[in-house]
């Protein structure tokens, strides 16, 4: 159970789902004088965010190179990989704004508001395995099950019915989102 925890951890860090470890590695490297300590969080951030927009790009040619260019348009895995970067790159935004900007302390204003950006991100990405199963169906079926117009309402659909849910979850929800615990622990002097 583990390795299974360690590996959606894994997954949702370099495909941008979590949030970023700028602040932890800043504040470790400002605490043991590593070469991180003269850099602004704002830096490590953008470096990081850099790293991991790469590596969602190159998984996507990789993807591309393994089940063919036919398939990896059919099942529009561009378009998914686009939508997950996105996503990625303003829950990041909003994690630096919100909670980790020097100047800005987590009030829970900021937790909320952060929770707010954060869910509304997450929202467009189960939509994602609608859009790729029902493309694999129609390519796989003799006939057109599903035109392009259904495939986008169901992905709208998708995505309205999991942002009313993180609305609900960032509206009623108190406590400090339990992945900031280090990112709110190590805040003195980041910038």
């Amino acid at each position: 159970m583990q390795f299974l925890k360690k590996a959606f951890y894994v997954f949702g860090y370099v495909f941008l789902i979590t949030p970023s470890k700028a602040a932890e590695v800043v504040a470790r490297h400002r605490l043991n004088g590593g070469e991180m300590s003269a850099q602004p969080l704002s830096v490590v951030l953008i470096i990081e965010t850099l790293g991991r927009s790469v590596v969602i790009l190159g998984s996507s040619v990789l993807c591309q190179q393994i089940i063919g260019g036919y398939w990896y348009s059919v099942i529009e895995l561009d378009k998914c990989a686009f939508v997950l970067l996105l996503s990625g790159l303003v829950h990041q935004f909003s994690y630096f704004f919100f909670i980790s900007r020097q100047g800005v302390e987590p009030t829970p204003r900021n937790f909320m508001l952060y929770r707010l950006v954060r869910n509304t991100c997450y929202s467009f990405l189960p939509g994602l395995l609608v859009v790729v199963t029902v493309c694999y169906v129609n390519a796989v079926a003799v006939v057109e099950v599903y035109n392009e117009e259904q495939v986008l309402l169901a992905y709208l659909l998708s995505t309205f019915v999991f942002f009313l849910i993180g609305l609900g979850e960032a509206l009623l929800s108190r406590r400090v989102p339990t992945s900031l615990d280090l990112a709110t622990k190590f805040r003195f002097g980041c910038s």
